[in-house]
């Protein structure tokens, strides 16, 4: 695929867009206007609605900040302390 064509290249089959290196991964993904993950982020609307609906990568937003600082949070070192 050539990086002439753009930073998003229409593939016809299926039906999809390609961006085409790390720096164009890189901008699309800090360019939220552009590039939402509304919609959802999967080939296919099943696996949009039953496999990824409702986590971290499929959620948008307020939302998903919500979730990164939940599974971004380190646990304390040492074993665990029964309660």
């Amino acid at each position: 695929m050539p990086r002439s064509l753009g930073p998003a290249v229409p593939l016809e089959e299926p039906g999809i867009r390609a961006v085409p290196g790390h720096a164009a991964a890189q901008g699309a993904l800090k360019d939220l206007d552009t590039f939402s993950s509304i919609g959802g982020i999967a080939l296919t609307q099943l696996a949009n609605a039953e496999i990824l609906f409702g986590t971290v990568l499929a959620t948008y937003g307020e939302q998903h900040s919500r979730l990164r600082r939940v599974l971004s949070r380190q646990p304390a070192s040492g074993p665990a302390s029964p309660r």
